[in-house]
């Protein structure tokens, strides 16, 4: 899509391109490794493109929010979540102002609070035993997107319900 808008924007020297990420992007995140390897692409994608094209009247904004109000988060419970159209509202108007936010001031402060917990907690193998229970939490309680089927955290039987799958390697000692 960059390919196809871009030598337009640059011709005209002005344009906004605004990709979206995920808050995901930003640690490793066992378990979630596709799809937070998809949001820190995209997220460097934006940062990049935006150093290149800047000078030439293009702004290219990165958004990573937390939960917003969606079809991948409609049955998560979480009191942080945003409402689409709230959000959307508040990350239009950051454009021109940063290359790279979180949309919202909630997601901005919470996003913080998580760059505080050391990536080796997040990547221990307490970790990696307690989030099979958490997602295995979720899957008992959420009907989850077709799309996440696939990933390796999670398997579908016949109605489509997610069960967790322990990751490959030695069994916790208890």
């Amino acid at each position: 899509m960059t390919q196809i808008v871009l030598p337009q924007m640059v011709a005209r020297k002005k344009g906004i391109i605004i990709n979206l990420s995920s808050s995901a992007g930003q640690r490793p995140f066992p378990l979630l490794l596709m799809y937070s390897g998809t949001k820190v692409f995209d997220d460097f994608f934006s940062q990049a493109l935006d150093t290149e094209y800047r000078t030439k009247g293009i702004l290219v904004q990165s958004i990573t929010p937390m939960y917003v109000d969606s079809n991948l988060t409609q049955n998560v419970k979480n009191v942080y979540k945003t409402g689409s159209e709230a959000f959307v509202r508040q990350a239009l108007d950051t454009v021109g102002l940063t290359n790279r936010t979180s949309g919202c001031l909630i997601h901005s402060l919470l996003t913080i609070g998580m760059l505080l917990i050391p990536e080796w907690v997040l990547c221990s193998s307490f970790t990696m035993n307690v989030m099979p229970s958490f997602w295995k939490a979720i899957a008992d309680t959420s009907k989850l997107p077709g799309f996440l089927e696939g990933q390796p955290f999670l398997s579908f039987r016949g109605n489509r319900k997610a069960t967790a799958q322990r990751p490959a390697g030695p069994e916790p000692e208890n």
